[in-house]
């Protein structure tokens, strides 16, 4: 659908920090995207940025009312909401399990379902999703990291949010119109060598892993480039590189 508007709200430095909200509109579901710039305010020392967590709150006038579903995820579809009472962690965008990340909550007895979709495409984040005070509550980690000198600024976006007159099975049957609206489709262009390439992964530079395991099969390119031969004959013929994360999770340098 096409743009209706931007709304960006700035709050004052706290504690050396200045955030940026911003609501984006659309006139096609998903029709509001809310996202935040987070900014080193002028005049503060360097810090460093460890996540950003997001809390989404739905109120419920009847829990038992509602059912549950997040596509993808390891959990059954049309959960009832008192389910949610222990928690369930969802899979987002670009994790192991081809989960969307997007969650639905929808009544038994009538047609409305509401949708909150973190679909951040630069961060792979975690997702939790419980009962709390007749609600429901979504807790976003975005996994944010960096060093912020001052006027640095990091951006995350978006969650998408709608709530529609409709059952989850038509909502669901219409996800492929969210996909094609928020350009998730496969590339009209793809490369002939996609369909039959052989992709060697390679890390140049340390990684460091969960519990100090430090991983460097590969100090430098000029080592890539002396271990080559030995790949081809493997049976390789793409080599994708890895961005360099030398700290604890995918947090690149």
């Amino acid at each position: 659908g096409g743009l209706t508007y931007v709304e960006v709200e700035r709050t004052a430095p706290g504690d050396g920090w200045e955030l940026e909200l911003e609501r984006t509109s659309a006139e096609a579901p998903p029709r509001l995207a809310l996202g935040f710039v987070l900014r080193r305010a002028a005049g503060y020392p360097p810090a460093l940025l460890r996540d950003v967590e997001l809390t989404f709150r739905l109120p419920l006038d009847d829990p038992d009312d509602w059912i549950f579903n997040a596509p993808g995820n390891q959990c059954r579809s049309d959960l009832p909401v008192a389910a949610l009472a222990n928690g369930v962690r969802i899979f987002s965008a670009g994790d192991v399990f081809g989960s969307s990340g997007l969650v639905a909550l929808s009544r038994r007895s009538a047609p409305e379902t509401t949708v909150l979709w973190p679909l951040c495409r630069t961060e792979i984040g975690e997702i939790d999703v419980d009962l709390h005070d007749d609600g429901v509550r979504m807790t976003v980690r975005t996994g944010l990291a960096a060093r912020m000198e001052a006027g640095d600024a990091v951006r995350w976006c978006d969650v998408h949010v709608d709530s529609l007159d409709a059952s989850w099975a038509d909502v669901r049957d219409d996800l492929g119109g969210w996909h094609r609206r928020l350009g998730l489709q496969a590339p009209a262009d793809a490369p002939r060598w996609l369909t039959r390439g052989h992709v060697y992964e390679a890390h140049v530079g340390f990684a460091v892993f969960a519990g100090g395991r430090r991983h460097e099969r590969y100090a430098s390119l000029d080592d890539l480039r002396g271990d080559l031969d030995r790949i081809q004959a493997l049976g390789f013929d793409v080599v994708q590189l890895m961005p360099r994360h030398p700290y604890p999770s995918y947090n690149v340098h």
